[in-house]
């Protein structure tokens, strides 16, 4: 055993609980900075993007759902016009979870998801959607949110939710699809 002089302990391990206070909050104070350099979209925001997908889909003639969850892939957004197709309301959730999980498009998803490819069997895995028509959205290249967009053609969807994109950005701030 040790001949360390009880105030000395009681130094050390105040010593050793300080450092660690203070690593804690420093970790903290850089997560919290990083966190907040990360935008959210706004109510308003997310009804911007709803309402610009559903003057597209007007445009072409269609009913649609729109979905956007958050970088999380947690919900946060859902409409859907009169008509759209019963399928669509399971569609464009996993959509957009799909484009925030994988971190691509869900039409380039598709593509690696064939027999033979790298992701041949994920589709297996829940709320994982290969079908056209899901969007990451990234501001500053980090992703912020996902769109999903069911109710027509996958290109219809595409294009949809391209020109959603692209509009928004012109009226806000960027938001790329990757």
């Amino acid at each position: 055993m040790h001949n360390l002089q009880p105030n000395l302990i009681d130094h050390y391990i105040d010593n050793a609980i300080n450092d660690l206070y203070q690593m804690t909050n420093q970790h903290r104070s850089s997560q919290s900075d990083q966190h907040d350099l990360m935008p959210e979209l706004s109510l308003n925001e997310m009804m911007l993007l709803a309402s610009l997908a559903e003057q597209q889909a007007k445009r072409l003639g269609i009913d649609i759902v729109f979905a956007l969850v958050d970088r999380y892939g947690l919900q946060r957004f859902y409409f859907s016009m009169p008509n759209a197709l019963l399928v669509s309301h399971t569609l464009a959730p996993k959509k957009a979870y799909s484009a925030v999980a994988m971190k691509m498009p869900t039409h380039k998803l598709a593509e690696m998801m064939q027999p033979n490819t790298a992701l041949f069997g994920v589709e297996r895995i829940a709320d994982i959607c290969g079908v056209g028509g899901g969007f990451p959205c990234l501001h500053q290249n980090r992703i912020i949110a996902g769109i999903g967009i069911s109710g027509g053609t996958v290109e219809e969807d595409m294009l949809i939710a391209i020109n959603c994109l692209s509009q928004f950005s012109q009226q806000c701030f960027p938001l790329n699809s990757n």
